[in-house]
């Protein structure tokens, strides 16, 4: 029996370092056939030194923007390239450490479960679980989304999506939609996070048991916010940091309140 298609997409920039180690990792360990599936790379305008190291990996489909244009264009672009059945979504800084059959696992979960739209590979510890479901030896949680009061989803952490990798079926997003375009990575992720939290017909699980992939890229990260958040919470641990943070905040609002100065 012909297993379908992957297209495993990879998404980049500035990173060759890190995205070598997760593109090995994964070829060396995984045991889906490389005849059925498609690696896609894309980048999102890289500098040249980058862009030299990636050109020399195996992939099949090669993007690479002329220009910036962010997260949510630069996954646009992959998604709308990718031929296979099902698709894995991996930012460049996730090492493969899983089992090596866990793609095959997890294709034959959202073949036996056509409510399913995406499995992801991180443990959701704060999302309610509806139901699970066994695939062979394989469980996988079928998450609810945690809305407040007004039925929202306040923040990412709260919606059932995710942007650490993940498989979903290749007509995901024509039901969902796509990612939101210029904009910030934070607001990006928090649309697709309300869409997808509030489409029944398309729920998310998680698979159970260790850990799939680990995350190498906290220092190198995509996300300026989530840098500024870690830096307040280690400010927060020394006598007087929360006060100094305050006092460099206010001081950074005074000087953009200033007019320039006319030369």
């Amino acid at each position: 029996m012909t297993l379908p298609k992957v297209s495993v997409l990879f998404l980049t920039f500035n990173r060759a370092h890190t995205l070598v180690a997760t593109f090995e990792s994964f070829v060396a360990r995984i045991d889906y056939p490389r005849d059925r599936l498609e690696f896609i790379l894309c980048d999102d305008a890289s500098h040249e030194f980058h862009q030299a190291i990636n050109r020399a990996l195996d992939f099949d489909v090669k993007i690479c923007a002329r220009r910036n244009q962010g997260l949510g264009a630069n996954t646009n672009k992959g998604l709308r390239a990718a031929t296979g059945d099902f698709i894995l979504q991996l930012q460049d800084d996730w090492l493969f450490v899983g089992e090596p059959d866990f793609l095959s696992v997890t294709i034959r979960a959202l073949q036996a479960n056509p409510d399913i739209g995406m499995i992801a590979f991180r443990a959701r510890p704060n999302l309610a679980v509806a139901s699970t479901r066994d695939v062979g030896s394989r469980q996988f949680d079928v998450l609810i989304p945690d809305f407040d009061n007004n039925g929202e989803v306040e923040h990412v952490g709260r919606g059932v999506y995710t942007d650490t990798p993940h498989v979903k079926r290749r007509n995901f997003h024509d039901i969902v939609g796509y990612y939101v375009e210029q904009i910030p990575m934070t607001e990006m992720e928090l649309a697709m996070t309300r869409a997808v939290s509030t489409r029944p017909d398309m729920v998310v699980a998680v698979m159970r048991g260790p850990e799939v992939f680990r995350h190498i890229g906290d220092a190198y990260s995509f996300n300026p916010g989530a840098r500024r958040a870690r830096l307040i919470q280690r400010l927060a641990t020394i006598p007087g940091g929360s006060a100094l943070f305050a006092l460099a905040r206010a001081a950074k609002r005074a000087v953009s309140r200033r007019p320039a100065r006319v030369r």
